[in-house]
């Protein structure tokens, strides 16, 4: 499933955050890790600084990005190697690489290692710059010193539902199997539900708002809460019956994150393009302070940010018609076929 996943994240958006994922034409899909600093705390106060005041951040790192992304474009010599590079074994490729070097009158040889050391020189905040390659099945990553790691992929479930209980539901089955799956959504939904304190890590809470018929997303007939906190919301019982928000996964991985989009996240089939339609936005705390431009690229992360979130897979369901058809030109429909043994 990985190479619609990676087709999805190139059409879906060109996103800057503390992973930049992008895709250009043959070349699989490659990601730029950002980082502040090594300190634990320093990457939390980063993933605030992008839920709340990005504008300089966002700048930044968009800058940089344009810069590595034209370098893939324009560069024939460097276009072929990545694609050579993401479809062959290491040896294959270095002799390749050789055989291309020797017959050519260039001195040096504008390849995969260059384009690395160029990213990294264009950029002190990246770590790490990761190639997947679909044909392969392979993370191939560059650190520092280019040095190269190779691991193999596993299969990586990655499919739409038509019918947005049933992707609930299946995050739920998955999460009694192995834990650490978690249902996530766009912020299209007022928090109504919220507590004044944060709840006790039990059931009470959440059981006394269903038994009084409180509920703060309705789709297609289905009701749902919101997370009852923000904090460590993940590892809470009532997690397993609650949405999530971007606010809640920040910094975790899990095992399977199904993912809804909100009512505020649209696509326009006549412009070809994202539509994000902000008086669908229900985050006021985000809203305040935040101009329009910028709060449209922080919406279009979070659900970049969210997609990435599931280590083994990824379910996905949008509200709006028109953005259900685009991402299933890009996604596995969920059916008993390919959802079977999943």
């Amino acid at each position: 499933m990985l190479a619609k996943k990676s087709m999805l994240y190139n059409n879906l958006f060109l996103t800057y955050s503390l992973v930049i994922i992008c895709l250009i034409g043959g070349f699989d899909l490659y990601l730029i890790n950002y980082v502040v600093s090594e300190s634990k705390s320093n990457r939390i106060s980063l993933g605030e600084q992008l839920g709340y005041n990005a504008n300089e951040l966002l700048k930044e790192i968009e800058n940089s990005n344009k810069f590595i992304v034209s370098s893939m474009y324009y560069d024939y010599m460097l276009s072929n190697d990545i694609i050579y590079f993401l479809n062959n074994h290491s040896n294959d490729y270095l002799k390749n690489k050789l055989d291309s070097f020797s017959g050519s009158n260039h001195f040096t040889y504008n390849g995969v290692e260059r384009f690395v050391a160029s990213a990294f020189i264009s950029n002190n905040k990246v770590e790490n710059i990761i190639f997947l390659s679909e044909k392969l099945n392979e993370v191939r990553s560059f650190n520092h010193d280019n040095q190269i790691y190779i691991e193999k992929i596993e299969n990586y479930d990655f499919f739409i539902f038509d019918n947005v209980n049933t992707l609930v539901e299946s995050i739920r089955k998955k999460d009694d199997e192995m834990g650490l799956c978690k249902t996530v959504a766009g912020f299209s939904w007022e928090w109504k539900t919220k507590p004044n304190n944060k709840p006790k890590d039990d059931m009470e809470y959440y059981n006394t708002l269903v038994q009084n018929g409180e509920y703060d997303i309705l789709i297609d007939g289905n009701h749902y809460i919101w997370n009852l906190t923000n904090y460590s919301w993940v590892t809470r019982q009532d997690s397993h019956n609650t949405i999530g928000c971007i606010h809640t996964t920040q910094g975790y991985d899990m095992n399977y994150v199904g993912v809804i989009f909100g009512k505020e996240i649209d696509y326009d089939f006549d412009t070809k393009s994202i539509v994000v339609n902000l008086d669908e936005y229900k985050d006021s705390k985000v809203k305040a302070g935040t101009d329009e431009n910028t709060l449209k690229k922080l919406i279009m992360n979070t659900y970049t940010t969210i997609l990435a979130r599931g280590i083994k897979g990824c379910y996905v369901y949008a509200c709006n018609p028109n953005m259900q058809k685009y991402l299933k030109e890009y996604i596995f429909p969920a059916n008993d076929i390919t959802m079977n043994n999943k």
